[in-house]
């Protein structure tokens, strides 16, 4: 049985999620704001993971992973595809978006009243995803030929705190980085985090903050986040489990720590 819609949203919403930390990082990095730099991230997506017919981190955590339309593994055609429409594609659009924004302004206008024409369509394409929830609940990649499927047959979703490390530890390499650009004590303190986030040692910064995680009741926080003003500690996404309020005295949330 296909995994839930719930399960299907939050494995792309973390893809992304993922991603635009690492390019907001990178452009405030080398402060620029060029296209390139999604193009060059959003290759390294395919090479690693379209092209070998692996699942995304999000994606993996959900217990979920790209097929075709029959179930089977992606091949060339919907690769090619992906590679065409999703990361060329989205580029050039880009790219010719900044240019006309310039050079021809009327017709810069003109695209973007399509351009909101088309986000009415995926409006629509969404309503039936959520409906139905049979299909990838993005309309370029249905265009593709995309579905999803189970990795793990009769199991929801695979909560693996490990890969959570993994795939967040890359917000503390990328300040580590930066750093280096700054002075030494920023340095050090970054390297602090770096080692205390590795899989192998847990989260275990400030005596892990009050015990075990409310939400999903593991020993050791992935990446602990707290609460103002209630100073609650959770896991990073299980700090995101409700929008507003804390998960565990339901107190307004006014600020996110990290």
């Amino acid at each position: 049985m296909l995994n839930s819609r719930i399960c299907q949203i939050e494995g792309l919403l973390i893809d992304s999620e993922i991603k635009t930390i690492f390019v907001e990082q990178i452009k405030d990095l080398f402060k620029t704001n060029i296209p390139e730099v999604d193009l060059i991230f959003d290759f390294l997506y395919f090479r690693q993971r379209i092209a070998k017919d692996k699942p995304l981190p999000g994606q993996e955590l959900q217990n979920i992973q790209f097929c075709t339309q029959l179930g089977e593994g992606l091949g060339k055609r919907e690769k090619i595809l992906y590679l065409l429409i999703i990361v060329l594609g989205r580029y050039l659009y880009t790219r010719i978006l900044l240019f006309l924004e310039v050079k021809q302004p009327n017709i810069y206008k003109k695209i973007k009243k399509l351009e909101f024409l088309f986000q009415l369509l995926r409006f629509g394409y969404s309503l039936k995803f959520i409906a139905q929830g049979q299909m990838v609940n993005t309309l370029e990649l249905f265009l593709i030929g995309f579905q999803i499927k189970q990795i793990k047959e009769n199991q929801t979703r695979e909560l693996d705190f490990e890969l959570l490390n993994r795939t967040l530890i890359w917000g503390v390499i990328n300040k580590l980085f930066q750093s280096l650009l700054f002075s030494s004590s920023y340095l050090v303190n970054y390297c602090k985090q770096l080692f205390f986030m590795t899989s192998f040692l847990g989260t275990l910064q400030n005596g892990n903050e009050n015990g075990a995680c409310f939400v999903c009741n593991s020993a050791i926080k992935a990446m602990i986040t707290r609460l103002e003003p209630c100073n609650h500690t959770f896991c990073y996404y299980c700090s995101k489990s409700k929008i507003d309020k804390c998960p565990q005295c339901n107190q307004q949330i006014e600020q996110f720590i990290y």
